[in-house]
């Protein structure tokens, strides 16, 4: 199954779908460029996909996604023991290939950050009020002032992106634009087509799959269609747009996964320019708080062996007023608090070219459906070491337990230092080797 990483909701109609079928098959490979966008909940409908008895939903939320039990029910929007996931998923559940590894000439990527003229962006009265509000709200109520904010976010920057767009026309570039908000792409189409006059290609949630290929397409061959309008939800994968080497994103998105793949629809196999990617960002506004917040989620992943990427790295360009260097402070600070508004999306259907992720507050009757009877090969928090002083334990049943995965479970990693919080921390080399003795975590 392709693009995996859609079965990530299991309240979804196409996880309920799939999930029993990919389940009873005698053979399943689950294929992803990004198996988790923003954390390690969004994995398990992955894993017992693969293995259905591995580990309850339970379990794996407690222990990999900081599980917390407050009024409304269990939130597992959290992560934790990351060393630990990584390794589990890298020998029983994942093979992974790095770009690096399978393409050997892909050209380098690289990211800038262009500060808009803060001129242009337009602070209102509902824009300040959005941003007050949401300073100073209580971490409960953060999650959807933050769509508020983020939706007159797009509607202070119009201007200013618009300004940039005709620029760079201006500069005769050929080049990808994302953005999120309805708005916002109406105001770029407008002045691309009345203003500046120039052929372009728009995919967005309307975009019917049929005229999908076909603008591609034309974007590829034709020299004089000069940009791709597309929605970040709706048009970051199954695209192939390797005639540019240039993405520029007009708003930010809560989702670093999504970013990272829309990206990579020119940095893909193909490609034989260096890749610059450029994110619009507007002082003063909801970006000041969107931009560490997906480098935090970003960081996450990294932990969990799931991704490279870094957006902490990314190059700063002052677009027309280099005075601008205030917003920096915020980009430099961990955004430490969980704000997730992909929690509250639903308000936002009526602006979103489509819609996007799920909450992770959890409920009794959240709790997935397609279980069968579990047989956990993940540590519990009593694990039991087989020489503490060596280092040295092993994972999963015995035969004799009836375990179906036995012939292909049973692995010992050495040289591992047991804490007595029950952390793992590993050095260097580790070993794998079939486990000789009847023992399990």
């Amino acid at each position: 199954m392709d693009e995996s990483h859609f079965l990530k909701n299991f309240k979804s109609a196409r996880t309920n779908a799939a999930l029993p079928l990919l389940q009873t098959a005698s053979r399943v490979i689950l294929l992803s460029g990004t198996p988790a966008l923003s954390r390690p909940m969004e994995l398990y409908t992955q894993i017992i996909a693969v293995a259905p008895r591995i580990i309850s939903y339970m379990d794996f939320g407690v222990r990999y996604c900081d599980g917390k039990k407050n009024p409304w029910g269990w939130d597992f929007s959290g992560s934790s023991n990351m060393a630990e996931l990584q390794i589990i998923m890298e020998e029983r559940i994942m093979i992974r290939r790095l770009k690096k590894d399978v393409i050997s000439q892909l050209p380098s990527k690289t990211r800038q950050m262009v500060l808009l003229n803060p001129t242009s962006i337009k602070i209102d009265k509902e824009m300040k009020h959005a941003s007050s509000r949401f300073e100073k709200a209580r971490l409960k109520d953060r999650h959807s002032l933050l769509l508020q904010y983020f939706s007159e976010t797009a509607s202070a920057k119009v201007q200013s992106v618009c300004d940039y767009v005709i620029d760079l026309i201006e500069a005769d570039h050929k080049f990808l634009l994302f953005a999120h908000h309805q708005e916002m792409m109406d105001a770029i189409e407008d002045v691309i087509r009345n203003k500046c006059k120039v052929a372009y290609i728009r995919i967005d949630g309307k975009t019917p799959s049929e005229q999908r290929k076909f603008f591609c397409d034309k974007f590829q061959r034709q020299e004089d269609v000069k940009i791709a309008i597309l929605s970040i939800c709706a048009a970051n994968s199954g695209l192939n747009l390797t005639a540019t080497s240039m993405v520029v994103f007009a708003e930010l998105f809560w989702n670093p996964g999504i970013l990272v793949q829309a990206e990579d629809r020119v940095h893909r196999i193909g490609q034989l320019n260096s890749v610059n990617v450029y994110y619009l960002v507007a002082p003063g506004t909801a970006d000041d708080f969107i931009w560490p917040l997906v480098q935090n989620k970003l960081s996450v992943l990294g932990k969990a062996g799931l991704t490279k990427d870094d957006f902490t790295k990314t190059d700063t360009l002052h677009f027309k007023n280099s005075k601008q260097t205030e917003i920096l402070k915020y980009f430099s600070e961990s955004f430490m608090e969980d704000v997730d508004p992909a929690e509250f999306t639903e308000a936002m259907d009526s602006t979103n070219t489509a819609n996007h992720t799920t909450t992770q507050i959890e409920t009794k009757s959240d709790i997935p459906t397609h279980q069968p009877e579990v047989t956990s090969f993940f540590p519990k928090q009593d694990a039991k070491v087989v020489d503490k002083e060596a280092g040295t334990l092993t994972t999963g049943p015995s035969k004799s337990e009836g375990d179906p995965f036995a012939d292909n479970m049973g692995w010992l990693i050495d040289d591992i230092d047991w804490n007595e919080d029950d952390d793992m921390t590993f050095s260097e080399p580790m070993t794998k080797k079939k486990k000789e003795d009847d023992l399990s975590w």
